[in-house]
């Protein structure tokens, strides 16, 4: 499954740099904090660090792409923890700009989540994983035109459950 999320994720940005050849671009990257809180397949709250590189072309419209690698395990008795592995997704957005610093944005896209069921000793005991439809919004403020913080809230629809994810990361433009 995470093939498909690399082709899709391949996709999103062979269809940026055509785009780019005609318009301006601007390339992000940015790194911080996720929070998952599953429902239906597991009721957990997972914490991660998250990853993403996109671009905007056309002014407002771009992609993204992101990953996210689980910190830890929760408890969920009998000596057993769950632990977020990894999350990988693909997003096209759409962006607007409030202020020359302040913009919000809206994003779409696909994704494939792998859960672990560890032992005390972190030992794996079970896996599981699923794909999901990713969908949400948030914000990016800029210090300095450059460097900022941002904040966003991703909902994952997958066939047997969902999670609602919620990010604040640091952002760099390039």
């Amino acid at each position: 499954m995470k093939f498909v999320v690399s082709a899709a994720v391949a996709a999103i940005a062979l269809a940026a740099s055509a785009a780019t050849a005609q318009a301006e671009t601007n390339w992000y990257a940015s790194a911080g904090y996720s929070n998952f809180s599953t429902e239906g397949f597991a009721d957990h709250d997972l914490d991660a660090v998250t990853v993403r590189v996109g671009t905007r072309f056309l002014g407002f419209l771009g992609a993204e792409a992101e990953g996210s690698f689980g910190m830890g395990a929760e408890d969920i008795g009998g000596g057993l923890g769950v632990k977020l592995n990894d999350q990988f997704a693909g997003y096209l957005v759409g962006a607007f700009p409030v202020s020359e610093n302040l913009e919000v944005f809206a994003r779409v896209g696909y994704g494939s989540l792998s859960l672990r069921v560890v032992d005390q000793d972190d030992s794996p005991v079970a896996n599981g994983e699923g794909n999901s439809m990713n969908y949400g919004v948030g914000g990016a403020y800029f210090f300095d035109g450059l460097n900022g913080i941002r904040g966003d809230y991703t909902r994952h629809d997958f066939e047997d459950g969902e999670a609602d994810v919620l990010s604040v990361s640091y952002v760099r433009r390039f």
